[in-house]
């Protein structure tokens, strides 16, 4: 298993508790993951999505994340997604 392997699987478990995330895209640029959870609307869920952040930084002190939330709306959840992300999650 390699590092990304790992860390990509710590983000699936980790944000797919949290309901309300649709999927997860990742970048990576210049040493920073960005991690991209797409959701169908803002709402109530923000506590519980920054405590698997947190989770997920802990478990990987070594890796610089860069946690954002993008909004779908009921489109497709790839939309709102960077170009070149990949995506590793999705409902």
């Amino acid at each position: 298993m390699t590092p990304r392997d790992g860390y990509e699987d710590t983000l699936q478990t980790r944000l797919a508790k949290v309901s309300e995330v649709d999927a997860v895209y990742v970048e990576e640029e210049n040493g920073v993951i960005h991690v991209y959870s797409i959701v169908r609307d803002i709402g109530d869920f923000y506590d519980r999505l920054l405590a698997q952040e947190k989770a997920i930084a802990q478990a990987w002190p070594q890796t610089r994340f860069d946690f954002h939330v993008r909004v779908h709306q009921g489109r497709q959840p790839n939309q709102p997604a960077p170009p070149f992300a990949r995506a590793i999650f999705c409902r």
